[in-house]
């Protein structure tokens, strides 16, 4: 039973880790930026959205969210079912994928064509969804316990396709 509680406790640190990276620049397009996500709503609804952001990126990154998502909720999954069992597995992924700037198809010898890169987007719909619902108290305590965080995301979302 130790050994289960143990793996259990390993991938929610996982989770955790993998969760929490998304705060930073999620959290700063979300209060700085005035960011217009697909599901998290801007700050200020009346002020400019998307101050200092670049508008292509932005608009192909929303338009991506789908895509995304899929990807996110699979790294959960794999975390959950122990299939990435370590932070080194998360550090690939993150450069791989969540940090990268290139459009799909792009060639990487080119020109990145995006600005920010899908931590920016998405990080702004985990965490600033979790705003728009709950708060500012409530975004502090999941920032600090980020292993509670995706599952609040994810019922976030089922309400979302619900109302639509």
């Amino acid at each position: 039973m130790i050994f289960a509680e143990n793996v259990k406790k390993e991938a929610e640190n996982i989770e955790g880790y993998f969760v929490q990276f998304f705060a930073s620049e999620g959290l700063a397009v979300k209060f700085i930026n005035n960011a217009q996500g697909v599901i998290s709503k801007p700050l200020y609804p009346y002020q400019e959205k998307n101050i200092d952001l670049d508008d292509y990126t932005m608009s192909y990154l929303n338009n991506d969210f789908n895509k995304t998502l899929a990807e996110f909720k699979k790294t959960i999954t794999n975390i959950r079912n122990h299939t990435i069992s370590s932070i080194a597995e998360i550090d690939t992924l993150k450069q791989k994928y969540w940090l990268n700037q290139y459009v799909e198809g792009q060639n990487q010898t080119d020109i990145p064509k995006l600005k920010q890169s899908r931590l920016y987007s998405f990080g702004n719909e985990i965490w600033g969804s979790i705003y728009d619902k709950y708060g500012l108290e409530k975004l502090y305590y999941l920032v600090n316990h980020p292993c509670l965080a995706t599952d609040i995301f994810f019922n976030i979302l089922k309400e979302k396709q619900k109302s639509n």
